[in-house]
């Protein structure tokens, strides 16, 4: 028979048995700031415990979920506050991804399942698996570059060099043609023709507040585990709270 509920310890326990966890100390702050995070108010699930203390009390899927992104949490970028934006780097990101990845691994099988079916996961693994085959490219850039006659490895890593940049500069003005879309679509909703200044204003503030959804880890389009993980969260939640209503009607 399954406990009635589950407290914070049990999270943190949890959280340090599975593999490859790097989570140590106490689960409590930690928590209450995912789930300020992802809209949830923890700090209102208390109930009096056996021993006739007041304890945070959740699910026995709200443990599963909140372990998985504790034992991960020393790897999240910007998870600690001295850690600044433009220090990260994208294989701190890479890495945090794979963590989660690998962590989803031992959620029970039928949590798991829900969470493969959703598209943020494949894409997520997607993405890694790309990465680790640019990876394997490079490795192989590196081996022709060293086998090669030095004349030959320069023209080499020249040709290489400037289709890369030719591929950023053409990825850099889609981007900015999205960017201007998106910004037209908000004035075209307001029933405005901007002027040119407006228009870059609104592209200017539409970065900015794209900059601070990634920076807080909530950005639906980038931090994909994250936010997947996170939605699962608010409907078992929600979920304890319907049951938790229903149980005192």
């Amino acid at each position: 028979m399954s406990k009635p509920y589950y407290t914070m310890k049990d999270i943190e326990n949890k959280a340090k048995t599975l593999p490859r966890s790097t989570f140590k100390g106490r689960a409590n702050e930690a928590i209450l700031r995912i789930g300020k995070d992802f809209g949830i108010d923890y700090a209102s699930r208390t109930v009096i415990s056996e021993h006739q203390t007041i304890v945070y009390s959740f699910t026995e899927e709200e443990r599963d979920l909140l372990s998985v992104l504790l034992s991960v949490s020393k790897n999240r970028p910007l998870w600690h506050g001295n850690k600044q934006v433009a220090n990260v780097r994208v294989n701190e990101i890479v890495d945090y991804h794979r963590s989660l990845l690998d962590a989803i691994e031992y959620l029970p099988k039928s949590l798991q399942s829900k969470i493969k079916q959703d598209e943020r996961y494949h894409h997520a693994d997607e993405i890694q698996g790309s990465v680790q085959r640019l990876h394997a490219l490079v490795d192989k850039l590196e081996f022709l570059f060293y086998m090669s006659p030095a004349k030959v490895g320069v023209e080499m890593l020249h040709i290489i060099e400037d289709k890369i940049s030719d591929f950023i500069e053409q990825y850099w003005k889609a981007l900015s043609e999205y960017e201007k879309a998106m910004a037209l679509e908000f004035f075209e909703h307001q029933n405005i023709t901007p002027t040119n200044e407006q228009l870059q204003q609104q592209i200017k503030q539409q970065a900015e507040e794209k900059t601070k959804v990634i920076v807080s880890g909530k950005d639906p389009e980038v931090h994909l585990l994250d936010n997947l993980i996170g939605s699962f969260l608010r409907q078992a939640f929600q979920k304890s709270r319907k049951n938790e209503s229903l149980s005192k009607s």
